[in-house]
C-alpha cells in the first residue's frame, strides 16, 4: 500500500517529488479522485480550493467525488479509473462517518492495491489505528453521531497535522507531549510543509518545515 499523508497537500517541491515517486508516472497523465466530504460541515472552504489547485498545478487531472452527496454507483467508477484517491481536510468525524456509511471503507482495500492514497489533514488522520485523539487536537469537531472511533488501520501510527500552526492552538509541542502520554503508538506531528510517505512497511518523513515524532 502506498500513502502520502499531509497537512496541506502538495505545498512544496519535496512533497511534490514524493507524490510523483508514489504515482510512478507522468503527472500530466495522473487522475486524482478528490473526496471533499470532510468540508460539508465547514463554513469556510477556500483553503480546500487551494488544495485542489495545488494538485492541478502538478499537471494532474482532478475529479471530485463527494461520497456523501453522490450515490455509490456514481463515485465508485470515478475512484476505479483514478490513479490517486485523495481524502481532503475538514471535520475528521464527519469524514469517517461517511467513509463507513457510503461503503467506501469496504472498497478501499481493493482499490488501494493499485492506487495511491493521499490524505490532507482529516484525510491523514483516518489511516491510523483510531481517531479518538483528534478530540484533543480539534475539540470543536466532536459529534455524538460517531460511536466507533477506530481508524482505517493502514498505518501503525497517528498523524497530528498542522503542527505549530498559529491557526490551531492545540498543536503546540506541549500539547503533543501530553497527547503522547495517552497513546500507545507513535505520533507524527507534521506542519504544513511536511508529509509522511509510506510504501508498505517503509515510513519516510518528507519535510521543508518542522515535524516531530513522539512515542
Amino acid at each position: 500500500m502506498k500513502l502520502l499523508l499531509t497537512s496541506a497537500g502538495i505545498i512544496n517541491e519535496s512533497i511534490k517529488k514524493a507524490f510523483s515517486d508514489l504515482v510512478g508516472k507522468d503527472l500530466n497523465q495522473c487522475i486524482i479522485a478528490f473526496i471533499p466530504t470532510a468540508v460539508n460541515v465547514e463554513d469556510d472552504i477556500e483553503w480546500m480550493n487551494e488544495d485542489i489547485e495545488s494538485f492541478r498545478r502538478t499537471g494532474a487531472e482532478v475529479i471530485m467525488a463527494d461520497i456523501e452527496k453522490l450515490p455509490k454507483q456514481e463515485w465508485l467508477p470515478i475512484l476505479e479509473k483514478s490513479d490517486v484517491i485523495c481524502l481532503g481536510g475538514g471535520n475528521t468525524y464527519h469524514l469517517l462517518y461517511w467513509v463507513r456509511k457510503s461503503g467506501l471503507q469496504q472498497e478501499l482495500d481493493e482499490l488501494l492495491k493499485s492506487k495511491v492514497y493521499i490524505g490532507i489533514s482529516a484525510g491523514s488522520i483516518l489511516p491510523g489505528p483510531d481517531i479518538s485523539y483528534n478530540g484533543d487536537l480539534f475539540p470543536e469537531e466532536l459529534n455524538d453521531k460517531l460511536k466507533d472511533l477506530s481508524g482505517l488501520n493502514y498505518v501503525p501510527f497517528v498523524v497530528a497535522p498542522h503542527f505549530l500552526s498559529p491557526h490551531f492552538s492545540d498543536t503546540k509541542k506541549e500539547n503533543m507531549m501530553e497527547l503522547s502520554k495517552k497513546l500507545n503508538y507513535p505520533i507524527y506531528a507534521i506542519d504544513d510543509e511536511s508529509a509522511i510517505k509510506v510504501i508498505g512497511n517503509e515510513i519516510e518523513v518528507v519535510s521543508e518545515g518542522k515535524w516531530e515524532k513522539y512515542n
